[in-house]
């Protein structure tokens, strides 16, 4: 279970269906990113956790799953309607083996996949 939190004491928001956290989004004063923007994951190679930031520049649906290194889904990261803005939110895979995954993000307009290694 994890929670959306806006750093805007006024919006705080729980979300009880998501297997990470998000842990920031930043002040409603920081401007919308002009694009989709999806970093590499910080660090990788991981343990126990990494670092997912990713910026959309409208409201949409975001979707980030992660599969292992042959393709098969292991975990559902994300699957929110988030507003415009730039995001951070930790993984943590506690439950799956030392390995290489694909943590892919998919948005209404885009699509993009970064491989991580994690390592227990």
């Amino acid at each position: 279970t994890g929670e959306l939190i806006d750093l805007n004491p006024s919006n705080i928001e729980p979300w009880s269906d998501l297997s990470t956290t998000i842990i920031g989004q930043l002040n409603q004063a920081t401007p919308i990113p002009d694009s989709f923007e999806f970093s590499y994951p910080y660090p990788n190679p991981f343990n126990p956790s990494t670092l997912i930031k990713f910026a959309i520049p409208n409201d949409t649906k975001v979707k980030i799953m992660a599969y292992d290194i042959s393709g098969r889904h292991v975990d559902t990261v994300l699957n929110k309607r988030l507003n415009a803005g730039y995001y951070d939110l930790t993984w943590k895979p506690s439950n799956l083996s030392s390995g290489i995954y694909l943590i892919n993000i998919q948005t209404n307009e885009s699509d993009l996949t970064h491989k991580v290694m994690y390592i227990k």
